[in-house]
């Protein structure tokens, strides 16, 4: 019905049928009903749509729209409402690509109720509450349909499981369990037998099982393979983005984050994340992500500080095994190329330091290796291991400097009740290999502790070879050389060279204390 000379037309029972396909849709076809009731008045510049339903296959949606200005400056806005689907159904039955995700359970339930204008070439999603499975978001989004297009948005989600939506890690290797082979070097005057192999080591610590450490973001590369860029470039370059997102619970790469914030933004092939999360394994973690694609390769910047956090369970959900324990602070501040992930490890370059209390490092028991080393040099059975196979400490400090990714660590300091350990080495991330050398030393050992004769002696151990095959070596001989003339030094103090005199006396060597003691140096 019409008014022509108000120019004011309604439309009751308006039905359309289409069929939406192109490249923007990799070949699918969309199949779309609409029906709803118009009212158009072109003196009042206004249209309006009411009853609209849409449907498409198992999608099922209604709402509402308003037009005011329609001839000079339009501006539309209304209500969508997209009941529960099956997505992954949806995509499918219209030959659309359907996300390969690490969980196939994924994307089976969705939902959308929003608020929406459209002004000029800006719009937005108002009081917008999307479900997807278990997750619920809510707040405002912005497109500005321009070229390139730019995003905001204000979210809040109450969780979110990025791992169910990621690829899965197909191909990823699985490091085995860590054996570090204990040595002991053959002496110039004759070899000596190697102690028993002792399981685990503190390269377990570091071994991931193929994952990448990330930001909350999720952002930090975490696809395998050597010859893909790590970044789409492409897409970062055209990026103009602007947006600040909430989760009360996110998982990321194995990881939760409790309460994380986010703020994200892109512009020029700059991209960058600014995160901070209040509840991150008992302590806060505070940072930024930053990708530059300007250049033809990509560089990807972390600079990271977690304070008062609890180690073992960050390592455990990160790669499955707790092999360092203890409270404290890390910081990494690094920098490298995101062509690939080989390229990643080997233009490795920053600083990182921790420094942990209380706590272990699980499968390895430094003592309990000495004092196997020294017992085999002296063809005495092993002791009896007791408590768990691990070395515990007070407090561990560290930090090295990276470079083309290799980790290079001048200070390493360790102690315990009794044990005090140095380190510095290196750490190839490009090849996979060690290069460490430390020197525990025991001070102050409990009376009628096996090591007790080794008190305040430094002892050299060297970590060697790969990750995946590390090999630990102690070298006890001249250790024990060492503390057994010291031992006869100090027996030749305490008698006050009566003993020497009375041997000189039965021997007819006349000098001999002189002897010994120009031996010792004395």
């Amino acid at each position: 019905t019409g008014d022509l000379n108000a120019r004011r037309y309604r439309v009751d029972g308006l039905k359309l049928q289409a069929q939406v396909g192109g490249k923007p849709l990799s070949g699918g076809e969309v199949q779309l009903r609409a029906e709803a009731r118009a009212d158009l008045d072109l003196a009042a510049e206004t249209v309006a749509l009411d009853d609209l339903v849409l449907r498409s296959g198992n999608l099922h949606a209604t709402g509402s729209a308003r037009g005011e200005h329609i001839r000079s400056v339009p501006d539309y806005r209304g209500r969508l409402e997209v009941s529960e689907l099956d997505l992954r159904r949806w995509l499918r039955e219209h030959g659309l690509p359907v996300p390969d995700t690490a969980d196939p359970q994924a994307l089976h339930r969705a939902a959308l109720t929003t608020g929406w204008r459209l002004a000029g070439a800006r719009l937005t999603l108002s009081d917008l509450v999307l479900s997807l499975d278990q997750s619920r978001v809510t707040g405002t989004a912005a497109l500005l349909l321009a070229t390139p297009p730019g995003y905001g948005f204000d979210l809040s989600a109450d969780q979110l499981n990025l791992d169910r939506y990621l690829p899965p890690r197909a191909g990823a290797r699985q490091r085995p369990a860590v054996t570090a082979a204990v040595e002991t070097p053959p002496r110039a005057s004759g070899g000596a037998p190697a102690a028993t192999p002792d399981r685990g080591g503190l390269a377990g610590a570091a071994t991931n099982k193929g994952k990448q450490p990330v930001s909350p973001s999720g952002a930090v590369p975490s696809v395998g393979g050597g010859a893909g860029s790590l970044v789409p470039v492409a897409v970062v370059r055209g990026l103009d983005l602007d947006g600040r997102l909430r989760v009360g619970k996110l998982r990321v790469s194995g990881l939760t984050f409790g309460d994380p914030v986010m703020k994200v933004t892109a512009k020029d092939g700059n991209l960058g994340v600014a995160d901070q999360v209040p509840r991150f394994y008992g302590g806060r973690l505070d940072g930024r992500l930053g990708i530059d694609a300007r250049s033809p390769v990509p560089r990807v910047a972390l600079d990271q500080r977690a304070d008062g956090i609890q180690v073992g369970p960050l390592l455990r959900d990160l790669t499955g095994e707790d092999r360092l324990t203890g409270g404290g602070d890390l910081s990494a501040n690094l920098a490298a190329s995101a062509q690939s992930l080989d390229s990643l490890r080997r233009t490795l370059s920053g600083k990182l330091a921790i420094h942990l209390t209380r706590g272990a490092v699980k499968g390895f028991d430094l003592e309990r290796m000495i004092r196997d080393a020294g017992a085999s040099l002296k063809g005495q059975p092993r002791a009896v291991p007791q408590g768990p196979l691990q070395t515990e400490f007070t407090e561990l400090r560290a930090s090295a400097v990276a470079q083309n990714g290799v980790l290079r660590n001048k200070d390493l300091l360790a102690t315990s009740t009794y044990l005090r350990i140095t380190g510095r080495g290196t750490v190839d991330l490009g090849n996979e290999r060690f290069d460490y050398r430390f020197e525990p030393m025991f001070v102050k050992p409990p009376q009628g502790r096996a090591i007790k004769e080794l008190e305040n002696v430094p002892i050299p151990v060297r970590l060697t070879g790969s990750f995946d095959h590390p090999k630990w070596a102690v070298d006890l001989g001249d250790v024990l050389e060492s503390v057994g003339r010291h031992e006869l030094e100090k027996r030749l103090e305490q008698n006050g060279g009566e003993a020497i005199r009375k041997l000189e006396e039965r021997t007819g060597i006349k000098g001999l204390q002189k002897g010994l003691r120009s031996l010792f140096g004395r």
